[in-house]
């Protein structure tokens, strides 16, 4: 389906394109017309648009430019309207008269063939010379009211090219519309082309009138003979609609016909009475094929909108054209809505919705054209005939595929219905037959659930042990993990006892109840005090054992050893790690990341740092910046692992001064998503250090607390989270 509504959209598009499309035609300029170089016989037709001469309040014919030079009020374009336009200062309104001269350069030798013109439409009265000869005259062209009278009859005359210049005179006079002067472009061609451009365009609006009118009389015998039908009358409506407006608007048919039968305001108020009538129709017929009851506020409001219109018709012509946009809006915005309903039947699976929607589509699209067309926004040409028929053949498929559907259902119930009818008593009798047959095996069915219930009470009385069985289980493993949280938090070094050295804060957040990751403070050797933060890999119980296990063997290598070096702690550290815990295995994946500090009891500014895998943050109180320095690419552990990178371990001698802040971290803050899934950071985090860094220790712990909170929103903890911040007294 979408694939054919693409197809379709293009193709208009195409179209739409095809009557934009200028080829390097000439425009006139400052009233002059240059075809002395225009070669027709290449391009048979030419458009006469462009800066006409324009004369306001004067009604100029060829002797008057010959006796003297008239300079132009202005130079107006062609197709388009005076409204608006300033002459002396004052701008000049929708109603009055003018003169329009235009002078086309020539070359008869070049030209030498028969010539026509076509004009269609010029609102609302008009008279026209070529080269001094009077050519047509539609309506009364007049200075007043009074004295014009409005007339509306499309004309195709020959003209000569006999000359190296051709004067084209048009007096116009408006005073019963709202729009004025031009309304399409005069055409100028070989006779040939001309006439066949004519026949084709007739040829084509009665084509389309025939059909329609044919489809409309053909709906309206389908709902004589079944009544309950309105589908079918509600589109006889829109097609007889269809048909009258084809003859009252485009090539204006009844008029070339019947030239005097009907005046001008009365084809006028006819065709904005099908303009408004279309709505209606369209409105009924969408109720009556899809019987939608819902929408009562959209009918109320599309039959009260046109009925409006339609009452606005008892007033001046030039009142109730003046009011034609607001109309046209509206009823774009009927359009739009009976499209989005299609959309929804079509989700919906309703019979005829894909069609209507496809065709409904397409008028829409071309009544979008149509009015900007006419309130000259685009400049393309009049496509709602072509909609008009696109949506009165693809709604007759669309009925006719109802009518169809309905008549095999009649057909197949009126067979079913011939068939009980013979054989009423062998069915009674085949249905009692199965009735018997289906109660015998309910009863069987019933003793079978009554065996399955009892075993189903058996095993849901297992289930229900077993559920108490894994919740004592899972209360008492819960309990012993608090307990295991308790000893690790024992574990850890006191603040206080890091605090006689250190303005300090500690943010400790386990992930679960236990964590991976730790801190570790030793201040037992005489000269040095170490302070370290470490990431064991996963997070919760095994995560612990090995936090604990790092702690132990830090403790070993510091204390026991007397291993004052931080590269050398990190390297023995490595070894009885990977002793300690692999045991005679291959390889482990268990590992450590850790950075550790040592601070000289007797000068506080002088750091050594050593890290595998862990970064250390310095904030510079002085130039109020951040700097990260990054430890090892090795990690602790994971023995003859693929991950494991075998580089020595590396010294930084740092300089700290008074009340710069240090700042060491595990991945857990950084790593933190959000719920776009974006990591916070280390960019973001610094940042953070750096705003926060002239606080308190203990208000940064808490603005620390409040950031990481607004990023991850709800989302859940990622991993074990240790920032540790101290500061030198």
């Amino acid at each position: 389906m979408k694939n054919k509504i693409l197809k379709l959209i293009i193709l208009f598009i195409f179209i739409t394109l095809s009557a934009i499309s200028q080829t390097n035609k000439p425009i006139a300029n400052n009233g002059i017309l240059d075809l002395s170089a225009y070669d027709f016989s290449i391009n048979p037709r030419v458009e006469l648009k462009g800066e006409w001469e324009f004369y306001w309040n004067k009604l100029y014919t060829p002797a008057d430019f010959e006796n003297q030079i008239l300079k132009p009020d202005t130079f107006l374009t062609v197709p388009g309207q005076w409204t608006g336009i300033i002459i002396n200062g004052i701008s000049i309104p929708d109603t009055g008269f003018a003169t329009y001269r235009l002078i086309i350069k020539n070359d008869p030798q070049l030209n030498n063939q028969n010539f026509m013109i076509r004009i269609k439409e010029i609102v609302s009265a008009y008279k026209i010379w070529w080269n001094g000869n009077e050519i047509s005259s539609v309506g009364i062209v007049g200075k007043t009211k009074n004295s014009s009278q409005p007339g509306v009859i499309p004309i195709l005359t020959a003209v000569d090219f006999n000359s190296n210049e051709i004067e084209v005179i048009v007096q116009i006079s408006n005073f019963d519309h709202n729009v004025n002067s031009f309304y399409d472009i005069p055409v100028v061609g070989t006779e040939k082309q001309m006439t066949k451009s004519f026949l084709l365009s007739m040829f084509f609006d009665i084509i389309i009138f025939g059909a329609v009118l044919i489809m409309a009389f053909y709906h309206l015998g389908v709902f004589l003979f079944r009544r309950k039908n309105s589908a079918a009358l509600a589109f006889f409506g829109l097609c007889f609609i269809f048909a009258i407006r084809i003859l009252f608007t485009g090539n204006h048919i009844f008029s070339l016909l019947f030239t005097d039968i009907l005046s001008w305001n009365v084809k006028y108020r006819i065709n904005y009475f099908t303009f408004y009538a279309i709505i209606i129709a369209l409105v009924l017929y969408f109720k009556a094929v899809f019987k939608e009851k819902k929408y009562k506020f959209f009918y109320y409001f599309a039959f009260g909108i046109s009925g409006l219109f339609i009452l606005t018709l008892a007033t001046s012509s030039y009142f109730y054209t003046k009011l034609l946009l607001y109309y046209q809006l509206s009823a774009i915005i009927i359009v739009i809505f009976i499209l989005f309903l299609m959309i929804k039947y079509i989700k919906d699976k309703r019979t005829g919705a894909v069609t209507l929607f496809i065709t409904m589509f397409l008028f829409f699209l071309t009544g979008v054209n149509d009015v900007l067309y006419i309130n000259e926004i685009i400049k393309t040409t009049t496509l709602t005939h072509l909609g008009q028929f696109i949506l009165i053949l693809g709604q007759s498929l669309t009925l006719a595929r109802i009518f169809n559907k309905e008549f095999i259902k009649t057909e197949e119930l009126t067979t079913k219905l011939d068939y009980h009818n013979q054989n009423l008593q062998e069915l009674v009798e085949i249905r009692t037959e199965k009735i018997e047959m289906q109660k015998q095996d309910i009863l069987q069915k019933n003793e079978e659930l009554m065996v399955q219930k009892e075993e189903l009470q058996v095993q849901k009385d297992e289930i229900v042990r077993q559920k108490d069985l894994i919740e004592d289980n899972n209360m008492f493993i819960t309990d012993s993990i608090r307990y295991a949280s308790t000893i690790q938090k024992a574990v850890l070094p006191s603040n206080d006892n890091i605090k006689k050295y250190f303005d300090s804060f500690f943010l400790y957040i386990p992930k679960n109840i236990v964590s991976g990751d730790f801190y570790w403070f030793n201040d037992t050797h005489e000269k040095y005090l170490f302070l370290g933060v470490g990431d064991c890999t996963g997070h919760g119980v095994p995560g612990a054992f090995l936090s604990l296990s790092g702690m132990y063997i830090l403790n070993t290598v510091v204390i026991e050893k007397q291993i004052e070096d931080p590269k050398a702690i990190l390297t023995v550290l490595d070894e009885l790690f990977n002793n300690f815990l692999v045991n005679g295995l291959k390889e482990s994946r268990d590992g450590m990341e850790i950075g550790i500090m040592r601070f000289e009891k007797n000068n506080f500014t002088k750091v050594v740092y050593a890290a595998a895998k862990t970064n250390i943050f310095i904030y510079n109180k002085e130039l109020n910046k951040i700097t990260r320095y990054r430890g090892s690419r090795r990690s602790i552990g994971l023995k003859n692992s693929h991950k494991a990178i075998r580089v020595n371990f590396e010294n930084l001698i740092l300089k700290i001064n008074s009340n710069d802040v240090i700042y060491c971290a595990t991945d857990g803050y950084i790593d933190q998503n959000n719920s776009q899934r974006q990591r916070l950071g280390t960019q973001l985090f610094s940042e953070i250090l750096t705003e926060i860094a002239n606080l308190p220790m203990a208000n940064q712990k808490i603005e620390l607390l409040k950031l990481l909170e607004e990023h991850q929103q709800n989302q859940d903890q990622r991993d074990d989270i240790t920032v540790i911040g101290i500061s030198l007294f």
